[in-house]
């Protein structure tokens, strides 16, 4: 039990060296002390692997005739879309230089966020009409979808207190990527449900798994959809006052 204890101390120890040591590096050390720009480069690597399942899922829709993976691959387009117009729009207002152009920058692409998040919705329910009509699901292969779990769990708390843990508008591009990535978040938890149906439920389960998933993608759709009309509504308003103003 004490070379266990020794162990688990050199390990700790070792662990903070190498910590140190990375965050010596400026991007490192920017990476988990700036959280905008976190925020920002995180985004650039959630739209190449949104692209890259938009891609797949086309593919298999194509090749086999599947609405079910049409109707995922219009989601991960959709999704690619919104951030991809939050990074183009953030590399634009980079480069402006009056304040109050910048400002209105920001706030019209966290309106577009809102905006794509409506289309968002849409593509959604497609979504759910296919788990709820068509029994559609989500599988994953062996003690994977425990994994699966863990994750989405993360990502949904994470999305969470990042989303509401600041004011919208202080930073809107900021906002914009936080508000796609939590809505993504509760899309993820929608498809461990249907997971979780297909590995463990039985043939008695299946008139329950409708419910349940046509009971939670119901919810889901409809806080997006909130979300969308807020941040519609909010980044509308707060740019009539600035243009009243200039």
């Amino acid at each position: 039990m004490l070379n266990g204890a020794c162990l688990s101390l050199l390990i700790a120890n070792r662990y903070r060296a190498l910590a140190a040591k990375a965050l010596q590096f400026p991007s490192v050390y920017r990476y988990f002390h700036d959280d905008a720009w976190r925020t920002i480069l995180n985004t650039y690597s959630s739209l190449a692997v949104n692209l890259a399942f938009a891609i797949l899922k086309l593919v298999f829709s194509i090749l086999l005739s599947s609405l079910w993976f049409a109707a995922i691959a219009v989601y991960y387009i959709v999704l690619s879309i919104a951030r991809f117009i939050i990074l183009s729009s953030h590399r634009k207002i980079r480069g402006l230089e009056e304040r109050a152009d910048k400002r209105i920058g920001q706030l019209q692409t966290f309106r577009a966020s809102g905006y794509m998040l409506l289309f968002l919705t849409a593509a959604l329910l497609g979504a759910v009409w296919q788990m709820v009509f068509s029994a559609k699901s989500y599988s994953y292969p062996g003690h994977l979808i425990y994994a699966v779990a863990a994750f989405a769990f993360y990502s949904v708390i994470t999305a969470g207190f990042h989303l509401f843990s600041v004011q919208p508008l202080d930073n809107p591009i900021v906002s914009a990527a936080r508000l796609v990535n939590f809505a993504s978040a509760l899309v993820s938890m929608l498809t461990l449900q249907t997971a979780m149906f297909a590995a463990f439920g039985g043939g008695g389960t299946i008139l329950l798994s409708r419910y349940m998933n046509a009971i939670l993608g119901t919810v889901i759709c409809f806080v997006i959809f909130a979300l969308a009309v807020i941040a519609v509504l909010r980044a509308g308003n707060e740019i009539k006052k600035i243009k009243q103003l200039m």
